[in-house]
């Protein structure tokens, strides 16, 4: 079972990442052209010369048995031996020659897997509440609509081309596991008078600048979609304090 299917506009990307490397190694594209390239895709220049480190999206977390395997018998295959499981619910690959990083890369969607809008000013990972399907304090399983949420993003085109890197969190209970607090927009799993929604919070963020999201205390009717149109559609809180104007400059799609 293959968790999310590409979409042909992030396959074509990929694809252009073998003869991008390929130009930079021979000298023929300078390379803040090849990071421009490059790091939308999730591959990073590491601190040691020549090494690199390639991150991809789990969405929701998620990873099948058969995606597992594959990503081992592919990562191995590669003499790549270090992987890293990140607290947003991605897996990174460190310390590899770009061609094995490049080669990597290029395996990835055979088995349904993808680095892309996983670095950069991108849409990143979006990511859900550890325990969803099991904890006993949630509303219901955020995972379905964090799916939708992925495929949703990874359609636009602008999705590569944002002023900041933008995240979007799934939690199913106010314990809030997944961080929908620090989030750009965060998705809080409730019932409503009764119905299943979602709390939505925008605006968090880590970092540099540290701020916690602002509630829009909107409950959004569960569907079988992605509740971010709606959001969006709905906006930031108008004001003039301090606080609200900081919160809407982090908000890139408002």
């Amino acid at each position: 079972m293959t968790l999310l299917v590409l979409p042909d506009r992030v396959r074509r990307a990929e694809s252009r990442l073998p003869s991008d490397a390929a130009a930079f190694l021979a000298g023929m594209t300078p390379a803040e052209t090849f990071r421009a390239q490059r790091v939308p895709q999730g591959l990073y220049e590491q601190r040691t010369a020549g090494t690199y480190m390639l991150r991809l999206r789990l969405p929701g977390g998620m990873i099948t048995a058969r995606q597992a395997a594959g990503l081992a018998r592919l990562t191995g295959a590669q003499d790549c031996r270090r992987l890293h499981l990140t607290t947003r619910l991605a897996i990174q690959c460190h310390d590899l020659p770009l061609e094995t990083a490049v080669a990597i890369h290029q395996g990835l969607a055979d088995l349904g897997l993808s680095s892309r809008g996983t670095g950069g000013n991108t849409v990143r990972n979006v990511t859900a509440d550890p325990l969803a399907g099991v904890a006993p304090d949630e509303a219901f399983d955020v995972r379905p609509w964090a799916l939708a949420t992925t495929r949703l993003l990874l359609e636009q085109e602008d999705a590569d081309r944002l002023p900041r890197k933008f995240k979007v969190v799934f939690s199913g209970s106010p314990a809030d596991r997944a961080g929908a607090g620090v989030a750009d927009v965060g998705f809080i799993a409730c019932l409503h008078e009764g119905q299943p929604g979602f709390q939505v919070l925008v605006g968090g963020g880590l970092g540099g600048r540290p701020i916690a999201a602002l509630d829009l205390e909107i409950i959004d009717p569960v569907q079988q979609a992605s509740p971010l149109p709606a959001t969006v559609d709905a906006g930031l809180p108008q004001g003039e304090s301090p606080a609200v104007q900081e919160q809407a400059e982090r908000f890139p799609i408002a």
